[in-house]
């Protein structure tokens, strides 16, 4: 029974028992004047930063790789997507990994539909007929690149509104790229 006990973490200082340690408190003092200044040179893949000439064109780019779409075939034909598509409304469309708002350290995959009117549109991953929700980018901001290196889909996008704010990840640079270049196009950020 102990030992199930503290591998569930029930038992009072199971981590510290099963670290070898002690169950006693122990005070830890920290003394700033040992600190050392060291030099660390910038990691180009942690933050994907934009020149300046980047930041004067953006909304100008063109991405040179462009995601892989759900076939037309593959859609009902009363879906959204298939609409939008026949109506030539579609800015941009693909697959995102969409970070929860509930239980953030999950991800979902989701597939995204951005109109000409600047509108986000989001479906489950196989496109359904519905959309489950959408975003004016109008609304939007800011739209920023981050690199988290060693997580799931790394490369990320937030983008950060007045109201509300929104994290995607992908698990490659080039899509993450084609994104961002789609989505600042219609957001209030300034270039």
């Amino acid at each position: 029974m102990r030992n199930a006990e503290i591998a569930a973490g029930t038992s009072v200082g199971a981590a510290a028992i099963m670290l070898g340690k002690g169950t006693e408190e122990k005070n830890v003092v920290i003394d700033e004047d040992q600190n050392e200044e060291h030099t660390v040179s910038a990691d180009a893949n942690r933050d994907i930063s934009l020149t300046q000439d980047e930041k004067n064109n953006i909304k100008t780019r063109s991405p040179s790789f462009t995601p892989q779409k759900i076939p037309t075939h593959a859609l009902d034909q009363d879906s959204e997507i298939l609409k939008e598509r026949e109506d030539d409304n579609v800015e941009a469309e693909g697959h995102m990994w969409k970070r929860r708002k509930i239980f953030a350290c999950f991800w979902h995959e989701k597939y995204f539909l951005l109109t000409k009117e600047g509108i986000l549109k989001y479906h489950k991953a196989n496109g359904t007929k519905k959309s489950k929700g959408n975003w004016d980018l109008k609304k939007i901001n800011r739209v920023h690149e981050m690199f988290m290196g060693g997580q799931n889909h790394p490369f990320r996008l937030a983008l950060m509104g007045d109201e509300e704010n929104f994290l995607f990840g992908f698990d490659d640079s080039d899509s993450r790229e084609y994104w961002f270049i789609k989505l600042s196009k219609y957001t209030n950020q300034d270039n």
